[in-house]
Formats: structure tokens, C-alpha cells, sequence
């Protein structure tokens, strides 16, 4: 990873829960490979944006999106871009309802709380911008 680093300008990694227990459960993966490649692209002076799709009952209860906000914060800065997906039932997992426009509303307080300067809400329709960048955006896309 540390080579790929050397020829990246920017990455967007996904980081979809702050809980071990989910990426066993639902990825069939561990969380600490992506915590230390988050940090070891930031370290690297590789521009990092995190995206994280928010899924009803499975990863967007206020703690999961307090923990996710306060680590990327904490550990990548406040100027790291955070992005929010909603889920949509596809493929594997069809038995879920899509995320709420308040969820997502949710989650982007969850980052005003924590100062960030740049939280995306994406496929979201409720008015809550974060920076100028996104004023001129279609309202689905913050």
C-alpha cells in the first residue's frame, strides 16, 4: 500500500461501520485493514475522502454514525470529506428498506457536531449544505 501511495493524488475508501462485528458479519472482512489504510493513505499525503453507505438496522443507529464521525475526524482531520449513501435493496441484500432522507439528515448533524467542514449527503433531499462547493449541485447529490 505504501507504494501505491506514492503514485496517488486522491482516494475515496469506503468505511462501512466502525464495528468489527458488522465487517465479519456483513463484509466477511475485518475493520483494521481499512482503519490503517485510511490512515497510512492520509500519512502519505494522498488526498482521502471516506464514503460510507449507511444501511437501516445494520450499520445507522446514532452511535454507529457518532463513532464513524469522531474516528475520521479524530484521525484523518476535520477537512477530510465524509460522504453519506443511502441504501437501495439489491443483489445480496433485498430484504432491507432503503435509508431514510432523515437518516441521512441524521447523519450529516452528526458531523456538524463534530466541526467537519465537508459532509456529503448523497441521494438526499432534505437542505443542509456544507460547504459553498455544493451549493450549486442538484439537491439528490447533498
Amino acid at each position: 500500500m505504501k507504494e501505491l501511495c506514492k503514485y496517488t493524488d486522491a482516494a475515496n475508501i469506503d468505511l462501512k461501520s466502525m464495528r468489527d462485528k458488522f465487517y465479519r458479519d456483513v463484509c466477511d472482512a475485518t475493520l483494521k485493514p481499512v482503519l490503517d489504510t485510511l490512515v497510512l493513505a492520509k500519512d502519505s499525503g494522498v488526498m482521502v475522502e471516506v464514503t460510507n453507505l449507511i444501511i437501516t438496522s445494520l450499520n445507522d443507529s446514532d452511535n454507529d454514525l457518532k463513532m464513524l464521525c469522531q474516528w475520521v475526524f479524530k484521525n484523518l482531520g476535520v477537512d477530510t470529506s465524509l460522504h453519506f449513501s443511502r441504501f437501495h435493496p439489491n443483489c445480496k441484500i433485498r430484504k432491507i428498506a432503503p435509508t431514510s432522507s432523515l437518516t441521512l439528515k441524521r447523519a450529516s448533524e452528526n458531523c456538524d457536531g463534530r466541526r467537519s467542514k465537508i459532509c456529503i449527503c448523497w441521494q438526499c433531499s432534505h437542505k443542509r449544505r456544507r460547504n459553498n462547493l455544493l451549493s450549486e449541485m442538484p439537491k439528490t447529490t447533498y
